[in-house]
């Protein structure tokens, strides 16, 4: 489970009549197939992602089966079904497909829909703002994890990751858990640039697994605190004796 879940948004002026001002989401990222099976193997999934990705199309192509059918299709998460865009002169008119379309509609179920309700919101001056982005842990990987050991340099690559305040306890790089009451800040970064930086993992850290944050401001000058979100997920080891 993903910690600190949240939407980011801003708002704009409506080019509409009659409105203001609309909020529009600002999207992260595209997360395409290849990543939802890297992230269900890492939340516990026990399949491997050539056997999900099978039982994903197999799941799929059945739900389409009955759409073509022309039934609806009502799941816990979401209800499928078809529908016409375009118009008809009067009642004896047919489909035409110079000037309809069949299109696929979708409702949001009753699970999906709680959750998303319950996702915390964020306000952001414009879309795309410029943020920490870490790439690379210098770990190993097991399980599709990077791997880290107590006591032991780590490495992060990136951009934007540099701390502007070094003092400002605010910002910098925390380890957060489920586990832990609050976020734990690395007290001494000894490379803090850009795009690279170096700092001793916790000797007295538990094994277990941590999202890694990396807050700044960013650039100079700048006020609003930002972060390298989504957080990147590791695995503390604790050295061997």
């Amino acid at each position: 489970m993903r910690l600190f879940d949240r939407i980011d948004y801003f708002v704009k002026q409506s080019n509409l009549p009659g409105k203001r001002c609309v909020g529009e989401i600002d999207y992260r990222k595209t997360v395409d197939l290849d990543e939802i099976l890297r992230q269900v193997r890492r939340e516990g999934g026990v399949l491997i992602s050539s056997e999900m990705e099978a039982a994903l199309k197999n799941v799929f192509t059945i739900i389409l089966d009955n759409l073509r059918e022309g039934n609806k299709v009502n799941l816990p998460w979401m209800q499928l079904y078809l529908g016409m865009q375009g118009e008809f002169e009067n009642e004896d008119s047919s489909f035409d497909p110079a000037k309809h379309e069949l299109v696929l509609k979708m409702r949001t179920g009753t699970k999906w829909k709680r959750a998303i309700q319950g996702t915390k919101m964020h306000k952001v001056r414009k879309p795309g703002v410029a943020r920490p982005h870490i790439w690379q842990v210098s770990g190993y990987q097991e399980d599709n994890i990077e791997q880290v050991v107590a006591g032991q340099m780590l490495i992060l690559k990136g951009a934007n990751l540099k701390t502007r305040d070094v003092k400002d306890e605010r910002q910098g790089v925390f380890f957060v858990s489920h586990d832990m009451p609050e976020p734990l800040r690395i007290p001494e970064l000894f490379t803090n640039t850009m795009k690279q930086v170096r700092f001793i993992v916790p000797a007295h850290l538990p094994a277990g697994e941590y999202e890694i944050i990396l807050r700044s401001t960013v650039h100079a000058g700048n006020k609003s605190l930002r972060d390298n979100f989504p957080y990147k997920k590791i695995r503390v080891i604790r050295p061997k004796p």
